[in-house]
């Protein structure tokens, strides 16, 4: 039986080959674009519940260094998982970075039915408390089974997870898990369709998790507003936890701008919690100083506003494309943090995640050239590519008209300074377009410009456009005209063009 032990209890996650613990797995080390570093990663099937029927996608990821390491166990969230939608398996976030740069080993289990996990989501409608034990009861097999990987220690667990993967936290401390220290929960909550209790089944789910919990040390994170829990029913809802004389310290994290989901999904709120989770894995004797940085993203700020366009005005876009209005329309219904990028003839949004701008900016990137970032958050942050002032302009005519846009500089007293030069600089999708470098035309000025009296023909540039026959709908087009003598100063004019 020693000579067993001794052998079981020397296996490593570079060669687990033992069936009874996991699947075979590889570690391997995966890149990610918000990290100057690479994540050491390992993805295993662990067998769940006691009867070892269901198999458990686990993902490990393992710091620098020497173990053994202290666990942090992430339960999973079932955003946008169903019967028939497993989801995907919870990869690197934002907690997985904190973990790592405390120098613990990180296990995120897959509940049944999520990601690569075998079996349905498991939920016993209103009783909301056995959905989250059920879920629980996996969780801790698979830690069980794991514990014989040497670079777990897995007699120092600290247990975290958001939403429904915070439920599950609660429920798991009701089941005594050898080795556990305390939970960090954001946010938890669990709504099940079957239930019409709403509200009502999550207090009452609250207290009798509460009740069971055996007084484990609780870190409860919340916000407002929570698109999926009023801030009423919450509040509630840690005050029924507590009448089971837990250990709990509430976190409420100031107003965050649209929902209480991004505390842990927008590096700008790193603040708001970080210090607090310090502060409570230090009392609970477990590590809590940044020992190895580069697990977490460097938290670069939201770029500044230029004040180009209000975030809602839709006419202001650089490009009137049909698609691209389209998405913008859904990009500003997305929760922050979320991103706009247009391109020479394609837009791309992103929200969530670590930075919404690198994924943004890439996807745009592979079907169009010149990407940029138009709006990030709340605030319009887009910058010509060119230098100087932008200025957007939208006309309507038909497809048998051509239009003018006759460039000149005047002094005050409406003589001719110079002929400016034109440059294209975005050509129309669905249309032709041509500059006439030098002819006379009349300035168009309008009030209240001092030159708006100006009304007498003066050489100036010609930008011509004209659509293409029996073409109707959205076109738009570019141009970027000298502003003073020596050429050393431009400003960027935006044409969106409607055609019927």
């Amino acid at each position: 039986m020693r000579l067993y032990k001794k052998l079981y209890y020397s296996l490593s996650l570079a060669s687990l080959l033992v069936t009874g613990v996991a699947s075979p797995a590889q570690a391997k080390d995966v890149t990610s674009p918000y990290l100057s570093i690479p994540l050491h990663e390992t993805i295993l099937g662990v067998r769940g519940p006691a009867d070892g029927n269901a198999r458990l996608q686990v993902t490990v990821y393992l710091p620098d260094g020497r173990g053994p390491f202290p666990v942090a166990v992430i339960n999973a969230d079932a955003d946008h998982v169903s019967d028939t939608q497993p989801g995907e398996r919870l990869g690197y976030t934002f907690l997985t970075g904190y973990f790592l740069s405390r120098g613990y080993a990180v296990a995120q289990p897959m509940p049944q039915g999520f990601g690569e996990s075998s079996g349905k989501p498991l939920s016993t409608g209103c009783a909301l408390d056995q959905t989250g034990l059920l879920n629980a009861q996996d969780i801790k097999a698979v830690l069980h089974n794991m514990s014989a990987i040497v670079e777990l220690d897995m007699s120092r667990i600290i247990v975290a997870g958001q939403s429904f993967g915070g439920w599950t936290s609660l429920a798991l401390s009701t089941l005594q898990i050898p080795g556990q220290k305390g939970q960090i929960v954001f946010s938890p909550a669990f709504l099940a369709r079957s239930c019409q209790k709403g509200d009502t089944a999550l207090i009452q789910g609250a207290e009798k998790l509460g009740a069971a919990s055996h007084q484990m040390p609780t870190l409860w994170v919340e916000s407002h507003p929570d698109s999926l829990v009023p801030e009423a029913t919450w509040r509630q809802m840690q005050v029924a936890y507590q009448k089971g004389d837990v250990h709990v310290s509430v976190l409420d994290v100031p107003t965050i701008k649209k929902d209480s989901g991004s505390l842990t999904g927008n590096p700008e709120n790193f603040s708001l919690w970080m210090p607090k989770m310090d502060a409570f894995l230090q009392k609970l004797g477990l590590p809590a100083q940044d020992v190895q940085p580069g697990y977490l993203p460097s938290v670069s700020k939201a770029p500044p506003e230029t004040h180009f366009a209000k975030i809602d005005d839709l006419e202001a876009l650089p490009t009137q494309d049909d698609k691209a209005i389209a998405q913008y329309k859904i990009f500003l219904k997305k929760p922050f943090p979320r991103a706009f990028v247009i391109g020479d003839n394609a837009a791309s949004s992103e929200s969530g995640g670590l930075d919404p701008r690198v994924g943004a900016l890439k996807r745009c990137a592979q079907m169009s050239r010149n990407c940029q970032l138009y709006a990030y958050n709340d605030k319009v942050v887009w910058k010509s590519p060119l230098h100087g002032q932008v200025a957007v302009h939208s006309i309507v005519m038909t497809h048998q008209q051509t239009v003018g846009v006759f460039q000149v500089s005047l002094d005050q007293s409406c003589k001719e300074q110079f002929v400016p030069k034109v440059k294209i600089v975005r050509a129309p999708l669905h249309g032709s377009i041509g500059i006439v470098p030098d002819t006379k035309g009349i300035p168009s000025y309008q009030p209240p410009s001092p030159l708006a009296r100006c009304t007498q023909p003066v050489h100036g540039s010609l930008v011509q456009y004209r659509p293409f026959s029996n073409y109707a709908g959205q076109d738009s087009f570019v141009f970027e005209e000298q502003v003073n003598r020596d050429n050393s100063r431009h400003s960027t004019t935006v044409m969106n063009i409607s055609i019927h």
